[in-house]
Formats: structure tokens, sequence, C-alpha cells
């Protein structure tokens, strides 16, 4: 399956009320992953805009742009680097693709 328009966005738990479940790959608060202190999750979308950059993407859910956390839009690869780190995979847990 190829991931390369779906786009990624962390953002503190206290925005998760922000979200508009129906804008975004997630379907609750309940199917959220969250950093191992639950202070951080992630949502996606797929962006159908094929603008090719992060910075330009002019289909971002606009739930996502009002979250005060958010701090960009993030690739497969980038997520995958992050959720493999210690604050994302606890040490009894393995993080993998």
């Amino acid at each position: 399956m190829n991931f390369h328009n779906r786009r990624y966005a962390i953002i503190a738990s206290g925005d998760v009320g922000l979200i508009n479940f129906s804008h975004v790959l997630e379907t609750s608060e309940n199917t959220l992953r969250y950093s191992v202190d639950g202070t951080k999750t992630f949502v996606k979308y797929d962006c159908m805009c094929n603008c090719g950059t992060m910075e330009n993407c002019t289909c971002c859910p606009e739930c996502i742009d009002q979250c005060p956390s958010h701090s960009g839009l993030l690739t497969i690869e980038e997520m995958h680097a992050i959720l493999a780190t210690p604050e994302w995979t606890s040490e009894e847990e393995e993080y993998g693709p």
C-alpha cells in the first residue's frame, strides 16, 4: 500500500477535543495512539491536493490547523522515526512499520 500522500500531525492530548473525526483517518478519541507519558497523540489524513510539500498542503483538515499544539505535518517516514523513540514506545513494546 502506498502512503505517499498520507500526512501526520502530532498534537497535545488536551487538543483532542478540537479534532473532527470525520475529517481524519482515526474514528474517535479511543482509536488514537498516545505517547508513553500520555501528553501527545497524532492524527492522520490522506492529502488529496497532491501538493508534494508539507508547507503548502491546502487540504489539511481545518481541525488540525486549529490545534494550538500542532507544529507541522509529517510524512510516514518521519512519523515512523518518531514512533520508534522512547517517547512513543515503552521498553516493554517494540515499534515496527
